[in-house]
């Protein structure tokens, strides 16, 4: 009876070590599980995030349109913050692309800041087409109106127009 009682209480021992070290196991791989898990997670947002970093991204096109309104240079420095650029719209096929979604006004790449009436694109060439709204560009009032923004309008393409570069627009960037 005292051999079986020593063999019971051997196993026993055996046993507990042998849980002890299953609980160990266990414990490391929930923690390794518990690791893992948070960063599927991150890798999960980490579109979300890039998406909230550049704004509105509307497709493979490259275009994404900022988040909040500001000046035409403030969203210049948005656009090249996040490796693009103000959109330049030199063909009347961009032209039709970009005013069929816009849905508010937006600075374009633009402008005559440099020379008045002399207008330019952000990569430095010059305006060959334009797309103004009627009367548009008229310097309104000698107002220094040097920022070109698109206005959306329905079943037309000419929607240009000049502002002053301090009144506040979202900008559509374009990589």
């Amino acid at each position: 009876m005292n051999q079986k009682k020593l063999e019971l209480e051997t196993r026993v021992n055996d046993l507990s070590v042998e849980k002890g070290q299953l609980q160990g196991s266990f414990d490391a791989l929930n923690q390794k599980k518990l690791e893992l898990e948070t960063r599927v997670t991150s890798w999960s947002e980490e579109p979300k995030k890039e998406k909230s970093k550049q704004g509105f991204l509307w497709g493979p096109d490259g275009l994404f349109m900022s988040s909040e309104p500001m000046s035409w240079s403030d969203s210049r420095h948005y656009c090249r913050d996040r490796g693009a650029d103000l959109i330049i719209i030199n063909t009347e096929e961009k032209q039709r692309h970009i005013t069929s979604f816009i849905k508010e006004r937006v600075w374009i790449g633009l402008s005559d800041n440099e020379n008045e009436g002399i207008m330019k694109w952000v990569d430095d060439s010059p305006l060959k087409q334009g797309f103004w709204a009627d009367g548009e560009p008229n310097n309104y009032n000698a107002a220094h109106e040097d920022c070109i923004e698109l206005i959306p309008k329905k079943h037309t393409l000419n929607n240009w127009n000049d502002l002053r570069c301090s009144e506040k627009r979202k900008g559509i960037c374009e990589k």
